[in-house]
């Protein structure tokens, strides 16, 4: 008995160094890619590095914001345990043009500018930052956005496996309602009130477009009217706007010279924007106070000139290294012009290239408003919205992503709804992609959650960098 016994401690111990190896192992996969992915912006601004990694950090949603590279390089290893596809069996299913990390924060209610054609535009919702976008599996973005949904759903206190699960369904549904041709995907805006088209969330967002914009209520925040009438961008942390230095107002000058900007365009005052977003904090991000050259304030207006980011590897995407886009710029100029239910569905998005980086512009009006997580976690625990209106808002936007995909070529030029739709019957059809979707959710969700927590442990053992202070001091650890 007592060898019986020795023997079983020995196997104890062994598995329990098999387990600490394996953490090991994901713990350093973990801050390998992290660092990996955020390598070029250590360089130029670690402080900012550290600021995006403390907010991952703090919340499990802008920890997926911030670590789409992590999913796709776990998805394109071998060994990494989530539920394989059924899809993607159809020539050019793995070669659509997609938004590659379609968030609910990313889902935004446009309004381009009215015209004599158009005094009243339709509201569109679109998934407005194109920095990820690229040809890969169509399935991704679905995956991508059943995540996010999870993982927003998973911080509601008292949202239960029913709960996510009916709306996990709802995005399934919602994905395929958008492939059909006549798929609902924009609004009159005299009918905002009475629409049955959408549900409560983006409902809400469109009234408050029509509202806040109405009243220029961004602009009045950013850059309130002194006693004479004359704007300003009010800097300090209220508003995370600080003044540019002097390699900056050049930068500006230059994209000012380069982009095509409204008719009669004039700036009247600018300044850097810190601290937005999560996988582009660390980008440099301009806002520009600018009017059509009117004495009054009526035209005033701001928009963000933004650095465009690099796009993620998709994992499934075969000859990856053979280059698509020749720079940033032109890959999200040409994501848009297919991707969006109307090219300009923002107006003011313009690009171009200027020091070796590419830039875009982006309207910033009280007309765009997005989708905040935080806002649906305060409203949930308010008691505001309930489990229909998370499906509805789960539906809504995978209809919107389908009826992007559907509207778009793919990389070889063939229609992307024939392709996906193709594909999807390829698989076993529609209850095949929900059964699958619930699973892929279920997993990355675990994963994630796991995942944070290695972070986070990691932030204390390693430092506010993950411990990539060796790359800036050029030494060894």
């Amino acid at each position: 008995m007592k060898h019986a016994h020795a023997v079983i401690g020995l196997w104890s111990a062994v598995i329990a160094g098999c387990a600490d190896v394996e953490d090991h192992s994901r713990a350093a996969f973990v801050q390998g890619v992290l660092v990996d992915d955020n390598r070029i912006w250590l360089y130029r601004d670690a402080p900012v590095v550290a600021e995006k990694f403390a907010s991952m950090g703090r919340d499990r949603y802008d920890f997926m914001r911030g670590s789409v590279a992590l999913h796709f390089a776990d998805l394109e290893r071998p060994t990494h345990g989530g539920p394989s596809t059924r899809f993607l069996n159809v020539p050019d299913a793995t070669a659509v043009l997609i938004f590659g990390d379609p968030h609910p924060e990313n889902a935004t209610v446009c309004r381009t500018n009215p015209s004599a054609a158009e005094p009243e535009p339709p509201l569109t919702v679109e998934f407005v930052d194109l920095d990820a976008a690229g040809y890969g599996p169509w399935i991704l973005d679905l995956r991508r956005l059943a995540l996010a949904m999870s993982v927003l759903m998973a911080d509601l206190p008292g949202c239960s496996e029913t709960c996510r699960q009916n709306a996990l369904v709802a995005v399934a549904g919602g994905y395929l309602d958008g492939l059909e041709p006549a798929a609902a995907v924009s609004i009159a805006a005299a009918q905002v009130s009475s629409t049955e088209d959408w549900g409560t969330w983006l409902t809400e967002l469109f009234e408050e477009s029509l509202e806040e914009g109405a009243e220029q209520k961004k602009v009045n925040r950013y850059a309130p009217e002194d006693v004479d009438g004359v704007r300003r961008l009010q800097l300090g942390p209220d508003t995370s706007l600080v003044s540019l230095t002097i390699d900056e107002e050049r930068i500006l000058t230059e994209l000012t010279k380069r982009m095509a900007l409204p008719t009669n365009f004039r700036m009247l005052d600018a300044a850097r924007r810190l601290g937005s977003g999560v996988s582009s904090l660390a980008a440099l991000r301009f806002v520009v106070l600018w009017d059509r050259g009117l004495d009054e304030t009526t035209d005033d207006a701001l928009l963000q000139m933004r650095e465009v980011i690099d796009a993620p590897a998709f994992p499934g995407r075969p000859n990856r290294a053979m280059g698509v886009f020749s720079s940033n710029h032109l890959r999200v100029e040409q994501a848009a012009k297919q991707l969006w239910t109307r090219p300009d569905a923002d107006p003011l998005h313009v690009t171009t290239r200027v020091d070796g980086l590419s830039w875009k512009t982006l309207s910033w009006t009280s007309y765009f408003q997005d989708v905040d997580h935080l806002d649906i976690v305060e409203e949930w625990v308010e008691g505001s919205i309930d489990e229909q209106d998370l499906a509805d808002l789960g539906h809504d936007l995978a209809r919107s992503l389908a009826a992007s995909h559907a509207r778009a070529r793919t990389m070889t030029g063939l229609s992307s709804r024939s392709v996906i739709l193709a594909d999807i019957d390829s698989g076993g059809g529609s209850e095949a992609l929900e059964v699958e979707l619930l699973s892929a959710a279920r997993s990355d969700l675990e994963r994630l959650v796991s995942d944070h927590e290695i972070f986070v442990s990691l932030l204390e053992t390693e430092g506010p960098l993950l411990g990539a202070e060796y790359l800036l001091d050029g030494v060894l650890p």
